[in-house]
């Protein structure tokens, strides 16, 4: 029983992920080395979100083999939302303009900004995956 209701809404959290970034999508340049890198950044914040975010909230809608959809729907949505809310729009930046210009010796802002996010990413994702195991934890 807990087995596959882990693969289903695994299942829905990766469904749910895939269909959900092309709508975020028109934030980023889709050139040739920037789409594969803003779909990889917009699956790893969705896909934990969405799985635990549907796991938690109040089951509601239409079921899949017993598990309600619309939660993981929603929360997507919502996280989508606050995504597009937070980044910078690029659309309007000049096609001429280099997306990744070389960075210069004293980035220091930058790579400190990389190395918070990246911090803040992981502390984000352990308390999310915290929160599925002890889903799953409380249904045995």
């Amino acid at each position: 029983m807990i087995l596959t209701h882990f693969l289903i809404a695994i299942l829905l959290a990766v469904l749910f992920t895939i269909l959900l970034i092309p709508l975020g999508g028109h934030r980023t340049r889709r050139e040739e080395h920037g789409a594969g890198l803003a779909f990889l950044f917009f699956f790893l914040i969705f896909l934990p979100f969405i799985w635990a975010g549907g796991l938690w909230l109040t089951p509601f809608g239409p079921l899949m083999h017993g598990i309600a959809w619309m939660p993981f729907f929603l929360v997507g949505l919502l996280v989508m939302l606050l995504l597009l809310v937070t980044l910078p729009d690029t659309s309007n930046r000049p096609r001429n303009e280099d997306p990744f210009p070389e960075a210069e010796p004293e980035t220091t802002g930058d790579e400190k900004a990389v190395k918070i996010f990246g911090s803040a990413y992981l502390i984000l994702l352990a308390g999310l995956t915290i929160l599925i195991v002890a889903s799953y934890a409380g249904m045995s």
